[in-house]
């Protein structure tokens, strides 16, 4: 059950995350999203030699998204 503090609103995010506040948000495991990150199922930005990620807001608003 999911309470008024449990509740995250995408608009209040930061415009990016770093992967493990994505997998918060998105209540998936560490293995998981890294494994979506690795697949290209959840993009990402890579900074530097590519090993530093980010998620963007706008990411994560896309796969959120209902697929059709």
């Amino acid at each position: 059950m999911q309470t008024a503090e449990n509740v995250v609103r995408l608009e209040d995010l930061p415009d990016t995350l770093t992967p493990l506040e994505a997998f918060a948000v998105l209540r998936i495991s560490r293995s998981l999203g890294y494994k979506m990150i690795n697949s290209g199922e959840l993009p990402v930005l890579r900074l530097g030699c590519g090993r530093r990620v980010r998620v963007s807001k706008v990411a994560l608003q896309e796969f959120l998204q209902p697929k059709p």
